[in-house]
């Protein structure tokens, strides 16, 4: 063999691996840090400075080494390589075509103007897989074709020869200098697509020349697809003599098949006349059987057919199987194709080539999602009706065919993967030693996308893979015909052919361009037939050539019928389809290597490998063998030491299994830009000294709560233990606030802190325990009875006790501090309590809020002096807090990290946009204007431009900066604008921008386990964002600026549904807002006064959102 020719290619060893396929590497989490530097370090340098000069002395020689490492099953990695069940050689699935073989091993030619269509020589770069290469005679029979074209293209004389005959009807068996084919589409693109490129094929064997009848050329054609030939063009002239093209239906008069019904035309090429050839002949070949052409595959049928001028072919399926039935065509076939399989491989990579607008989508999106992972899985979803299932069947279909193919990563289950969680060296575990997957959904909708990401989401990787799912788009219904539609599902396609493996659905024939695109033999799902998933889920494609899913019964005449000689050939390489058994698809033969082997390609490329002096093996394999224990040895002193206490905050000792966060979050997180005061630390120890004494399980809360349950009263200072209660009330965002600051007063006032655990139990599943060798949750069976219940009208309120009772608490079991956002104004006078009129009287203090206390208690000349030295600078009161106290539970920073990994951690910059919609569920334009103005006019995403036309280019060597953008909100439709408007349209300053919205649940729902969850999860992603947006008023906003110390972009909210100029403003510090402060002086106490209380404190601030919100600040 030439090496050429639809047999497997060698090894292409002449370049490095694609920069499309490298991973940027893993550092912290965060920032990449200083490395410590000593001996070994430097022994480190100089092997890594040896390196490249090895390289380049040993040059040719390193290719055999490419191939011993490959063909021994040796990987990098650190492990055996599994045999390939998806590449079509298990030598050629490592190797990607490299930019020095843009033309495809000779498919292409060169000569075309780049910036036209920059898919044609740019798409090389991106294929994972490139099994076969074209055969010499293939390449010299698309050469001829190219010239056939450019002679007999619309805008020559040939073609005007040949439309004045059809023009004037004139029939007649003349031989014309040029045939031609007008291919009709026909359904879906997957479909049109299949069908054009079997027509082709016909062509290539018949020595036709294609034309494509787009009747919208530009929004059809050219909107899609670039021309395949070179100066020239294939889209039919609009002038076409043949009117209504479209329109001709299924079985027109001119059909083949009715001609010779008829009697009009003979299918015995003996009994054909000049007179009896039609100037046109209509050509039906879909997959509607009643209307077949069935002769058309016929050896005589072909003859009488090769006499007649103009063919119109109607098709919607991959006929080149029938084809191979005809014995005119079948030795022609053999040589172009010496592999089967390889048709729609090779030639849908040399006609399909997408526009510049569609290519701007493929390449965005593929660096934008895809190209940071070390492998790609393409998982392709088609429900058809005949064979429809619930959305949780199929979705199992998909799990079981991964399990039983080994596509889709498993998951640990809470084993493996929680244990890295909780204990070892965070900084290795966060670099990804694992890898990295990308698994891309294609399907109409966003369900099964869903599910998979929320397994992934919710669950580890076994080995501490990384895993991202993404899915480009979700139209909900085919749009058949729509150019915007068509273009994304072209993008889908393309994305999916970059994949390293596939899963499809059997009979869609979207699945089956993919796959040959890819050079992949895909897990075909099968079809649901019946509406029962089938037991075997799916089977693994004996090829990867399409199917042709109803091929024709063609009852052919005389020889054609016989065909003795072609009937074993035809049994070798025509094969039932696996997902339609009534389908036929070309595969290899059985004399042939199998492509799973490899066996006849190692030998070839084998027999070229030069062999290595004994010197340079040694030098490699003493590389080999040292440099990654050096990497072991070193990555102590590689990783930086991140100070996991917070300089004091934190005290040591806590079980790192039971909270993994507390110790570990140091490492996802900027380094502190407050540090907490010796003051603060001091009391923090002091206050869980108090939480170790007095807390549940202890003797003084046995008996404060017998107390509380007897309705025993004035127990002043009994053990030294007063309890503070919070109320667990509101969204999560609220309680978050409510936690924090009523934390504060505890600590002003010397009480543990209780806090309710919340309707469904849901505190303990949210937040760590913060006090070391106790619990700050309330007992299930703590004695006051609906405690939950109590409002402003509760004898024991505060406001009660001050304004009815004088103060007095003689006959009170408690007192019920009552500070929700729209509390009276008497019971606000318990911010400027001291604490010494009665409330120290009171054992037991019961408080519900759903507000930031901080600023209020500001005001208290009480506290004012312990607040200065607890805080010297006032806007790190929640940074700090928060920061102690609350510390999420290992499944929910196990969700946390998950996605962090997966999704934000590579990006040069991090963009948190978190978005609360106060005037219903449904999705407001207004609001989405006023996310991108805001953007706009902060600089913080990057301007675009039109894609129309654009030649889309390659990023650099170096890559383009990255920045990624966390988004947040109960709807995700302002996710998927802004995702879109970055997939349509390429960025002014080539910035590559990714966005991602971890969940979307449509409408708040408190107290509710999993919502709580993903909440918290999203908080603190949000709080690990370089620079951030938030909602006006919206205390999930809140929390998660402040917790990450970032001062937000805050959007002001709309009203009468427009939205705000200017948009947003940036805050004035990383404190939250207090939406229910005092609006009166604590030494007058007069409360029926609304003053500006914003003057009375230079650190204490109108909040920017809230004119009568109060927010602390730092003056200095």
């Amino acid at each position: 063999m030439d090496g050429a020719g639809g047999v497997q290619k060698s090894p292409d060893d002449d370049g490095a691996t694609s920069w499309t396929t490298q991973s940027t590497a893993g550092a912290a989490p965060r920032e990449k840090e200083r490395w410590e530097w000593g001996s070994a370090g430097a022994v480190l340098i100089a092997c890594l400075m040896t390196l490249p000069f090895l390289v380049f002395l040993f040059g040719g020689q390193a290719r055999a080494s490419v191939f011993w490492l490959q063909s021994s099953g040796v990987t990098m990695g650190g492990g055996v390589s599994k045999a390939s069940h998806q590449a079509i050689s298990t030598t050629s699935a490592s190797v990607a075509t490299n930019d020095a073989d843009e033309l495809l091993g000779g498919l292409l030619t060169a000569g075309f103007d780049r910036d036209s269509c920059r898919s044609r020589y740019q798409s090389s770069q991106y294929y994972k897989h490139s099994p076969y290469a074209p055969s010499s005679y293939l390449q010299h029979k698309l050469r001829e074709y190219e010239a056939r074209h450019r002679k007999c293209a619309p805008g020559t004389p040939l073609y005007a020869m040949s439309t004045e005959r059809l023009r004037s009807g004139r029939r007649g068996t003349e031989a014309m200098e040029c045939n031609y084919l007008v291919w009709l589409p026909f359904e879906g693109l997957g479909n049109r697509m299949l069908s054009l490129l079997s027509t082709f094929v016909y062509a290539l064997l018949t020595g036709r020349v294609v034309l494509v009848h787009s009747p919208r050329a530009a929004a059809d054609f050219a909107g899609l697809f670039c021309e395949p030939f070179p100066n020239t063009t294939w889209v039919l002239p609009p002038d076409f003599p043949v009117a209504n093209l479209s329109r001709l239906g299924w079985s027109p008069d001119q059909a083949y098949r009715n001609l010779v019904a008829k009697k009009k035309l003979s299918s015995d090429p003996a009994k054909v006349t000049g007179d009896d050839v039609p100037p046109y002949v209509f050509v039906n070949v879909a997959h509607e059987r009643r209307f077949v052409d069935r002769l058309f595959f016929c050896g005589n049928d072909q003859v009488v057919l090769g006499r007649v001028n103009w063919l119109l072919v109607y098709s919607d399926l991959y006929f080149v199987p029938s084809l191979y039935a005809v014995p005119a065509f079948r030795a022609e076939l053999r040589r172009l194709f010496p592999a089967k399989e390889s048709v729609a491989h090779l030639l849908a990579r040399y006609l399909f080539h997408p526009s510049n607008s569609v290519w701007g989508m493929v390449t965005r999106y593929y660096h934008s999602y895809l190209a940071q992972a070390t492998r790609r899985v393409g998982v392709q979803i088609r429900m058809f009706r005949f064979a429809s299932v619930a959305v949780d069947d199929m979705y199992r279909q998909i799990l079981a065919c991964s399990k039983q193919e080994h596509v889709l990563p498993e998951i640990d289950g809470g084993g493996d993967g929680e244990a890295r969680l909780r204990t070892g060296n965070l900084s290795r575990t966060s670099a990804g030693a694992g890898g990295s997957t990308a698994i891309l959904i294609a399907s109409l909708y966003a369900d099964y996308y869903e599910r998979i990401r929320w397994r992934y989401y919710e669950h580890a990787a076994r080995g501490g893979e990384r895993i991202g799912v993404f899915q480009p788009s979700h139209e909900e219904r085919q749009a058949t015909g729509k150019r915007a539609h068509d273009q994304r599902a072209l993008a889908e396609i393309y994305l999916l052919s970059f994949s390293d493996e596939l899963v499809t659905s059997g009979m869609s024939t979207f699945g089956y361009v993919s796959s040959s695109l890819a050079g992949l033999r895909p897990a075909m799902l099968l079809p649901a037939h019946g509406h029962k998933v089938p037991k075997t889920p799916c089977v693994r494609a004996v090829s990867m050539e399409p199917c042709n899913l109803t091929p024709p019964r063609a009852a052919c005449k005389g020889a054609d019928a016989v065909d003795k000689d072609g009937e074993d050939d035809i049994a070798r390489h025509v094969k039932a389809c696996e997902d339609e058994r009534t389908g036929i698809k070309l595969c290899l033969g059985i004399e042939e290597v199998s492509p799973l082997t490899g066996k006849r390609q190692a030998t070839k490329a084998a027999a070229n490998i030069k062999r290595w002096s004994s010197a340079a093996n040694a030098t490699v394999v003493v590389l080999i063998m040292v440099v990654p224990p050096l990497l072991f040895l070193l990555s102590g002193r590689l990783e930086s030491k991140k100070d996991v206490l917070l300089g004091g905050l934190l005290v040591p000792g806590f079980d790192e299994q039971m909270c993994a966060s507390r110790y570990q979050a140091a490492y996802y997180r900027k380094n502190m830009t407050r540090q907490p005061s010796p003051y603060l630390i001091k009391r923090l120890r002091q206050q869980e000294a108090l939480q170790r004494r007095c807390g549940p399980g202890t003797v003084p809360y046995t008996r404060a709560s017998e107390r509380l349950k007897s309705g025993q009263t004035d127990v002043d200072d009994v053990d030294g233990c007063s309890y503070l209660v919070l109320i667990s009330y509101r969204g999560l965002g609220n309680r978050m606030l409510a936690i924090a600051s009523v934390f504060l007063y505890a600590l002003l006032t010397n009480r543990v802190l209780l806090v309710d655990r919340g309707y469904g139990n849901t505190l303990p599943d949210l937040f760590c325990e913060p006090f070391p060798g106790t619990t700050w949750a309330l007992p299930l069976d703590f004695p006051l009875d609906r405690f939950r219940e109590l409002g402003e009208d509760a004898p024991e309120s505060y406001g009660n006790v001050v304004v009815n009772r004088s103060g007095s608490v003689a006959g009170l079991r408690f007192v019920y501090l009552h500070l929700d956002h729209a509390a009276s104004p008497a019971n606000r006078l318990v911010y400027c309590d001291d604490h010494r009129q009665f409330l120290h009287r009171v054992q037991w203090a019961v408080i519900r809020t759903d507000q930031y206390m901080a600023p209020g208690l500001f005001f208290n000349p009480a506290y004012q002096a312990e607040l200065d030295r607890l805080f010297p600078r006032k806007d790190s009161v929640f940074y700090l807090l928060s920061r102690y106290l609350l510390h999420p539970t290992n499944g929910i920073w196990g969700m946390v990290t998950r996605f962090y990994n997966s999704y934000l951690r590579n990006a040069d910059e991090r963009l948190g946009i978190q978005i609360r919609v106060f005037d219903g569920d449904k999705p407001l334009q207004h609001v989405l204007d006023q996310i991108l103005a805001c953007t706009a006019q902060e600089r913080l995403l990057p301007r675009v431009v039109s894609a129309e036309g654009v030649a889309p280019r390659l990023p650099s060597a170096a890559g383009a900066r990255s920045k990624v953008v966390l988004v947040t909100g109960l709807s995700s439709w302002y996710h998927d604008n802004i995702r879109e408007m970055y997939w349509k349209s390429a960025t002014a300053d080539g910035e590559v921008v990714s966005l991602f919205q971890p969940s979307h649940e449509e409408h708040q729902q408190w107290y509710r386990n999993d919502h709580d969850k993903k909440a918290a999860a999203e908080i603190y992603l949000l709080s690990l964002t370089d620079r951030i947006v938030t909602t006006a008023w919206s205390t999930f906003g809140y929390v998660g600026y402040a917790m990450g110390g970032l001062r937000p972009y805050l959007m002001f909210k709309p009203e009468n549904l427009t939205a705000p100029n200017p948009p947003c403003t940036r805050a004035m510090s990383m404190e939250p807002c207090s939406h229910g402060a005092p609006a009166f002086e604590c030494t007058r106490k007069e409360i029926d006064t609304i003053i500006n209380t914003g003057v009375l404190l230079p650190h204490v601030r109108a909040c920017e959102d809230i004119p009568w919100g109060l927010k602390l600040t730092d003056p200095a």
